[in-house]
């Protein structure tokens, strides 16, 4: 069975906080869990950027409850493809924290992703998301590395 894996950026509202992610991430993972969801996020210069991954069904159900969420507006997506396997598959939402080497190369995605036009989006933003997805994917397979060796990782199909 394939796995339907979208990427997208969207802009956190005014009164959205740093602090609040802790609270959104909690209720996220408890969600995604029950729904078979797996991914990770990234919020950075009042942006989020996330993967998530997951059955069809289960990823379009997650989308609908995305735009209807009044905590961000302008979602972009970025990619919305089928792959083989999941890339954030012990992880019901992951927060990923870009290193300083990272955060230049984010920033330009996020900046990208705010000027890009719905016609130009898919030739802009392909190529320089995919690297912030291997970045968070590295930092996904860090963790993962520690966690096995803690001996407390559960292995979702």
């Amino acid at each position: 069975a394939s796995i339907r894996q979208v990427v997208y950026i969207s802009l956190a509202s005014d009164y959205f906080r740093e602090s609040d992610l802790y609270d959104l991430v909690s209720v996220s993972r408890q969600n995604n869990h029950k729904n078979g969801i797996t991914g990770a996020m990234l919020f950075l210069d009042k942006a989020f950027i996330q993967v998530v991954e997951g059955e069809e069904i289960a990823v379009g159900q997650l989308l609908d409850k995305l735009y209807a969420d009044k905590r961000h507006h302008d979602i972009r997506i970025i990619s919305d493809q089928k792959v083989a396997t999941r890339n954030f598959r012990n992880w019901s939402m992951g927060v990923v924290t870009p290193s300083e080497e990272d955060k230049p190369q984010v920033l330009q995605e996020i900046q990208l992703a705010k000027q890009s036009s719905e016609s130009a989006r898919d030739l802009n933003l392909m190529m320089p998301v995919c690297q912030t997805l291997m970045m968070m994917r590295r930092l996904y397979d860090v963790n993962s590395v520690l966690q096995r060796a803690r001996g407390n990782l559960p292995v979702r199909p």
